[in-house]
């Protein structure tokens, strides 16, 4: 198909990872390599992008891969066909006469906007896992500081909390069930406002 070959002649793998993912490509060495994959969450990269090819293939829990319009596709969760039609639109290649039906265009907005809504909880994530990090070294020193058994009994509270602390950190990095994930996340950010609120009443 022209169309096909158009989009990739115009799109090279790595661009297409920059524009349609979040993929981190500051540790890729080489034309070919593995990174951390854009759509799922590991601590391994399992995601193969090769450049010489222009293909892409996760060989973690999405077992799938292909390439610039595998990869739009599979991003946005539509057909390869609506992949072409959108990248071409997006590339300002002309396409004969081939429009998106009105259900394609709401459902690829949607899913355009969740995945927006996805990153950006992510971030988030990442923010409260540093900012927790932050409080729990607080709460060390305030427990390092103390001398005796009778201060350390005073200092129950902070003690209970840097453990529990140290528990989020640890579901954070370690949590594989999504709801636990998401759950930790919610805890961590709560335990942040209320230490947050602590700290600038005590300053």
């Amino acid at each position: 198909m022209q169309l096909v070959e158009q989009i990739k002649d115009n799109l090279d793998i790595l661009t297409a990872l920059q524009k349609y993912t979040t993929a981190d490509l500051s540790k890729l060495r080489g034309k070919k390599g593995n990174i951390l994959c854009p759509f799922h969450h590991e601590k391994t990269g399992s995601f193969l992008v090769d450049t010489i090819n222009n293909t892409w293939h996760c060989f973690g829990s999405c077992a799938t891969g292909g390439d610039v319009i595998t990869l739009y596709a599979f991003s946005n969760g539509i057909s390869n066909k609506d992949s072409i039609k959108l990248l071409a639109s997006d590339l300002g290649l002309k396409q004969e006469n081939k429009k998106l039906s009105k259900k394609v265009k709401i459902d690829f907005i949607k899913k355009k906007t969740e995945k927006e809504a996805l990153n950006f909880i992510e971030l988030d994530i990442d923010r409260t896992y540093n900012e927790l990090c932050s409080i729990r070294n607080i709460m060390k020193n305030l427990i390092d500081k103390t001398d005796n058994i009778e201060e350390l009994e005073e200092i129950s509270n902070i003690i209970d909390d840097e453990l529990y602390a140290s528990y989020l950190l640890d579901c954070l990095l370690n949590c594989y069930s999504r709801e636990d994930y998401l759950k930790s996340y919610v805890e961590a950010k709560e335990m942040v406002k209320v230490w947050q609120l602590v700290l600038k009443t005590e300053i």
